[in-house]
């Protein structure tokens, strides 16, 4: 929780801090768990045509999750063997962030480890929505998908599959004491409201904590005004938190030089679909080698 707790840390004590660096952090605070949801509805409903949440552990495990992976890419899975398989990657690329460089390394591989619970190779993704959407103990559900358009495909506009698929998805709803947004009963929330230097580093293929964190964080610095504090940089990592040395230490010198003699580092756009889609994207600020990392050009 680290990154988290440091972009929510300087919103709560904002004058206690001189600068701030979150790595791979949860920046979109309950949005993370909103596409833990998606993932485990959007599987269910592809692979059986039906879905529900909460879903009942063993069932799940012992008889779902495997009928979706043999429905979608039979012996093969996680490759995208089937259309339906494909619609799922993409329905996930896009729910994590959008269409980017090393995300097809990144779904093989998030979908090849094996699940917390079940230790089997490849749920590691299905069982990231396993719980019943309350989180940590606190009472009432947190997660929410009732105002997702879920797209099956790049094309923006809804084709008839997705229009179905849309209308068919179980949709949960939150409970307002499940998701309330003051202090740090719950979920510390994130407002994109720093007054400090911040500089943040994500993996591309991060898809445990996906990109998609820093676009919602840009979105809400942006409404707040304060852009101009915020720098973010992308890393062509596959896993989660997966930084060389190299890539730590230049940020946190860049930061450290921002606080000090108000020079303000490099960055790369985040709220720009097309820049985030180029094929160089990520490159300017890694450094070193990343396990399954796509080649810069």
């Amino acid at each position: 929780m680290g990154g988290h707790i440091n972009a929510a840390a300087i919103e709560q004590y904002p004058n206690a801090y001189d600068g701030a660096m979150p790595i791979c952090g949860v920046l979109g605070d309950y949005e993370l768990f909103d596409y833990h949801l998606d993932f485990t509805v959007a599987a269910q409903q592809l692979g059986t045509g039906s879905s529900a949440f909460p879903v009942d552990p063993p069932t799940y495990l012992g008889t779902t999750v495997p009928a979706i992976k043999q429905a979608l890419s039979g012996d093969a899975w996680p490759a995208p063997v089937t259309p339906a398989a494909q619609q799922l990657k993409t329905l996930t690329m896009l729910r994590s962030g959008g269409i980017r460089p090393n995300f097809d390394s990144a779904w093989l591989f998030w979908n090849s480890l094996a699940g917390a619970s079940s230790g089997q190779p490849g749920n590691f993704l299905f069982e990231l929505g396993l719980g019943d959407g309350t989180l940590f103990g606190h009472a009432g559900v947190a997660v929410d998908n009732t105002d997702a358009v879920y797209q099956l495909d790049l094309d923006p506009a809804l084709g008839a599959d997705e229009i179905a698929f849309n209308e068919a998805v179980v949709r949960v709803a939150s409970d307002p004491q499940g998701r309330h947004p003051a202090g740090l009963a719950n979920i510390p929330v994130v407002k994109g409201d720093p007054r400090i230097p911040v500089l943040t580093l994500h993996n591309l293929g991060d898809l445990f904590v996906p990109f998609g964190m820093e676009t919602d964080y840009a979105e809400r610095v942006a409404a707040n005004g304060v852009s101009d504090l915020v720098v973010q940089r992308a890393i062509r990592g596959v896993r989660h938190c997966d930084f060389t040395t190299q890539e730590l230490v230049t940020g946190f010198d860049d930061l450290v030089r921002w606080v000090k003699d108000g020079v303000k580092p490099s960055g790369d756009e985040v709220l720009d679909p097309t820049a985030v889609a180029a094929a160089g994207y990520g490159c300017a600020f890694t450094r070193g080698s990343h396990l399954l990392a796509d080649p810069c050009p």
